[in-house]
């Protein structure tokens, strides 16, 4: 399964959507150059786009999407010979965000929780968002009535909320690939399942595979291809974003919400936390309380 970069951002506020439209260009128009202060998401619905981004070119063909990145020169390296036609949807994370390669690399941007007032617990809830700077869409009806509603023109101060709703739907079937939506690998589907409902559980890789009746080299093969981490890794994943979220929202102990999230022996949680996210579960609960 091929990766893309993933662009990374808070969401508290949520990215803000600013501008959308459609383009055609003939078979001899190259795309500008330029160099933006936003993302832009450009989904191509006909032709070719070639396209350079910095020193890399791309070729965008059809169900294709790329995201350009802000600063960065960007320019048409070359006509397509052909009608050519993308919708393009501006926008910008209101809060931290860095891009990496790496899937599983720690987060290298922390933002404090927002406290709501001087009660114990009571703070704005902090999610990381993770976006693909490329990627695949369906070229059916759903998504262009979504490009659509984006696109109407609308008195000025109307509209507003419906837009950047319309805009967090199409960021979710961004992030969800369509793959996944559309029911494709649908033996593998349960499995998934059941390691988002029971993760905090005792749970191993030849127990999901004799539950639902795999081999367990082929549950690991098909779970990868799916959702780019192996059942081990997705099932710490889901695990340390539970443990994160109780040590912010709660005043547990550091070791009762290791067991809360799956890990009995605390050193294995300390291990796995610290490697996943750069620092240790009490640090990192200090750093999003703001305390030194």
């Amino acid at each position: 399964m091929e990766h893309h970069p993933l662009l990374n951002f808070y969401c508290n506020p949520f990215p803000g959507y600013i501008f959308s439209g459609r383009v055609v260009y003939g078979p001899d128009q190259k795309h500008p150059e330029r160099i933006f202060s936003t993302f832009v998401a450009m989904f191509i619905e006909e032709g070719i786009l070639y396209f350079t981004e910095g020193e890399q070119t791309f070729t965008l063909m059809p169900g294709q999407w790329f995201i350009q990145t802000p600063g960065i020169r960007h320019y048409g390296h070359r006509a397509a010979g052909i009608r050519t036609v993308f919708h393009f949807v501006h926008f910008l994370p209101q809060a931290d965000w860095h891009i990496e390669n790496d899937e599983m690399k720690r987060e290298s941007v922390l933002s404090r929780t927002m406290q709501l007032d001087s009660g114990e617990g009571v703070r704005l809830p902090q999610y990381v968002m993770k976006l693909p700077m490329r990627g695949t869409y369906g070229l059916h009806s759903d998504w262009f009535e979504l490009f659509h509603k984006l696109q109407q023109d609308v008195a000025p101060g109307k509209g507003v909320l419906h837009k950047q709703a319309c805009f967090l739907e199409l960021l979710e079937r961004m992030i969800e690939p369509e793959s996944i939506k559309e029911g494709s690998h649908a033996s593998i589907q349960p499995a998934l399942a059941y390691i988002r409902q029971h993760f905090s559980e005792p749970l191993t890789v030849s127990d999901l595979a004799a539950r639902f009746h795999f081999s367990p080299d082929y549950l690991t093969r098909q779970i990868k291809k799916i959702a780019g981490a192996t059942p081990a890794s997705l099932i710490a994943l889901y695990r340390i974003n539970k443990a994160k979220q109780l040590l912010v929202h709660t005043s547990n102990s550091v070791q009762q919400i290791g067991l809360d999230s799956g890990y009995p022996d605390m050193a294995v949680f300390s291990r796995t936390f610290k490697k996943m996210t750069g620092l240790s579960p009490l640090k990192y609960r200090q750093v999003q309380w703001g305390k030194p």
